[in-house]
């Protein structure tokens, strides 16, 4: 990939473009995070409008090594945010909108001789069935694009579920499908699927175990890829009355690349913090099964960043 500043004339023109794009993009984002500020200001306004949110801010280090030789690590640094409502339908049934937005920084001048940057967002929402004492069960939908100097959009669309045994766990899992097309040049497109279980220790405190499983295909190449990843997490409510928590976890992945004899590895540790309104005084499990749902992570365009 070409650097910007090397670019002929026409191509700064376009890389001006795209990141423009994605400067607007998380602009949109930032606006939709004051937004669900303002509307958390009035919590008993949330409860007689029967909605709720939830606001995301973390920062992630990746050590992705492509085990080719002293300089074929990659070191990343991801800033995300992410945003959710849900509105009580009627009932059982719930609709809620989200969005999602990511800013990835790989330190990668060794083995590309400059420095990129991925900007990926999302935006979708989910419909879905939830009983507080036995599960929840729902369809996924969403749009999403990439910049990367080379600007991409597509979509996904899949289902989610969770079960629960009692206060102490839940058992989630999603799977769908998904593609970013990058116009012209080509489209990349796969499956995914994700499990989780937590444990709630007490009234502020949880961890769980998520495992993760893509499929990438590169239409352009005919190149398959396959991605596993496992980790761990942790969660602590910090104060009930004003619902904010602090998380973080470490994940450890595996890619499989067709033509590709040693399969890439990474290390990933992450923190952040999460900010709930519309359910004011309850406890993490509580927050968690009568909140907003965490946006689904699909993982196809940033697979072992996301």
């Amino acid at each position: 990939m070409e650097s910007l500043a090397v670019l002929p004339p026409k191509k700064q023109k376009l890389g001006c473009l795209m990141n423009f794009k994605s400067m607007a993009a998380a602009g949109a984002s930032c606006l939709a995070v004051a937004a669900l500020v303002a509307a958390s200001a009035n919590p008993a306004t949330a409860a007689r409008n029967r909605y709720a949110g939830m606001i995301t801010l973390g920062y992630s280090y990746t050590d992705f090594d492509l085990q080719n030789g002293p300089n074929s690590k990659v070191n990343v640094d991801t800033f995300i945010g992410s945003g959710a409502v849900v509105y009580n339908v009627e009932g059982n049934y719930y609709l809620q909108g989200d969005f999602a937005f990511a800013s990835h920084s790989p330190d990668n001048s060794k083995t590309l001789g400059f420095n990129v940057s991925l900007d990926t967002w999302t935006a979708g929402g989910t419909f879905f069935w939830r009983d507080p004492s036995v599960g929840m069960l729902g369809v996924d939908v969403g749009y999403q694009s990439a910049d990367i100097g080379l600007s991409g959009d597509g979509f996904r669309v899949g289902a989610r579920g969770e079960y629960y045994f009692g206060d102490r766990w839940t058992v989630g899992a999603a799977a769908g499908w998904e593609q970013v097309d990058f116009h012209s040049l080509t489209r990349i497109d796969g499956w995914y699927a994700n499990a989780q279980v937590k444990y709630y220790w007490n009234d502020r405190t949880s961890f769980s175990l998520n495992g993760n499983y893509y499929t990438a295909n590169v239409n352009a190449i005919s190149i398959n890829a396959r991605q596993w990843s496992v980790g761990l997490e942790g969660e602590y409510l910090v104060s009930r009355d004003t619902p904010v928590s602090v998380y973080g976890g470490v994940r450890y992945g595996d890619f499989n690349i067709d033509f590709v004899h040693n399969d890439p590895t990474q290390w990933t540790a992450y923190v952040g913090f999460k900010f709930r309104f519309g359910n004011d005084g309850g406890s993490l499990v509580d927050q968690n099964r009568n909140g907003a749902l965490d946006p689904t992570t699909t993982g196809l365009v940033t697979p072992f960043l996301s």
